[in-house]
């Protein structure tokens, strides 16, 4: 039996090009990027049924929309999801969604989800989630919107962030290894801070657990990495689990070692290394396999524009050179028909549910004390006690 070969490798696409990397003009790169995203759009538009888009306030999802009207699909059917329990604030994007649509001229539906369908859909969610995951809740509904809509394939904007940098990520791991990397090597002080801080927790004073192996994993990008989207460190999984099975889980995926194998090629670049990383990790394992199965439980294709290896071929030798120039804002630049200013000044938020909210209300653990914050590792460990 043959051994699967991989047939792609973005680190070494990102190492290609920064043979051929060049500099070009503000002009010269929102024209290619134009023409590399509406060649991508127009291989994703192919279908012999209506093809719909999830619509956030984001630039990602607004850029597709203005994209598809370039290409005469102006009548698009555009879904975006809405809750109560965000009207009025910063987190309700339902408003500024609604706005890109007419800008744009699509088709447009605005979801209501409530807490009562929340806690009516839930057994389902955890049936179809198929593994523990802290995502794909906000893609579940959506997904039900379209197919409520009757479509039977739609686009994402997902693989914008981990493309054109749009995550903090981009900023700290450098920074980490460029910076707290030197404290790594200094003999027994990783050993005497991880005390400190325990001492501190013990005390009750208020200390993130990652924050004691911050110097222990800062060394390295695969350290960096891990410590940067990890939830729990591998001593804390041992209290949430069977130690046994911790400790075979943990040989049998050799985390530093997968990390370290999608930077081989090492690009020089620390944004292209950055890109690999999230790409081939956190966008690849949790983001489009999440999409997955909760897209697929309402029998809607997902389709992501942004995750192309011909796109990521033709803008590589530009973004392994203009670091600065070409980045996350630069989207708004591609649509012929500008994104609306509104947009363009917006502060990046994540498709966020009220997730706390809902869980406070189902009261998933007796033990919840008030003001306990309801965020992803508490939630991944009510999950890990329910699947796992």
């Amino acid at each position: 039996m043959k051994k699967p070969v991989q047939y792609f490798s973005l680190a070494k696409v990102y190492c290609d090009a920064e043979e051929n990397a060049y500099t070009s003009s503000p002009e010269e790169n929102k024209n290619l990027m134009r023409a590399c995203l509406q060649e991508s759009m127009r291989s994703h538009l192919v279908s012999d049924v209506p093809v719909g888009l999830f619509l956030s306030a984001g630039l990602d999802s607004a850029t597709l929309a203005g994209l598809a009207k370039d290409m005469g699909h102006g009548n698009i059917k555009t879904i975006t999801l809405s809750f109560r329990e965000f009207e009025g604030s910063q987190e309700d994007e339902s408003l500024l969604a609604e706005e890109i649509a007419r800008h744009y001229q699509t088709s447009h539906t605005t979801r209501v989800v409530t807490f009562e369908e929340f806690k009516q859909d839930w057994p389902l969610i955890l049936e179809n989630m198929d593994q523990p995951s802290i995502d794909g809740i906000n893609t579940w509904f959506v997904s039900k919107a379209a197919h409520e809509a009757g479509l039977k394939v739609a686009l994402s904007g997902v693989g914008g962030d981990e493309l054109l940098r749009g995550y903090s990520s981009f900023q700290k791991i450098p920074y980490y290894v460029r910076s707290l990397g030197l404290f790594s090597r200094i003999p027994f002080l990783n050993i005497s801070f991880q005390k400190c801080m325990e001492m501190l927790m013990l005390l009750g004073l208020q200390v993130h657990p990652k924050t004691k192996a911050i110097f222990n994993k800062t060394g390295s990008y695969k350290g960096a990495y891990l410590l940067q989207r990890g939830l729990f460190l591998s001593s804390e999984l041992k209290k949430l689990l069977d130690i046994e099975f911790v400790k075979m889980g943990l040989e049998r995926l050799q985390l530093f070692k997968h990390i370290q194998s999608r930077l081989n090629p090492m690009p020089k670049n620390n944004f292209s290394k950055v890109s690999v990383l999230e790409s081939s990790l956190y966008m690849r394992n949790q983001l489009l396999r999440d999409t997955d199965w909760s897209s697929m439980a309402h029998s809607v294709e997902v389709r992501t524009p942004l995750v192309d290896s011909s796109l990521v071929k033709q803008l590589a030798p530009l973004l392994s050179r203009n670091t600065q120039s070409v980045k996350k804002d630069f989207l708004e630049k591609v649509p012929l028909l500008e994104l609306p200013q509104k947009i363009k000044n917006r502060k990046k938020s994540g498709f966020v549910i009220p997730l706390e909210r809902w869980i406070r209300q189902l009261k998933l653990e007796e033990e919840l004390e008030e003001g306990y914050p309801v965020n992803s590792r508490y939630f991944a460990k009510y999950l890990l006690k329910t699947i796992a």
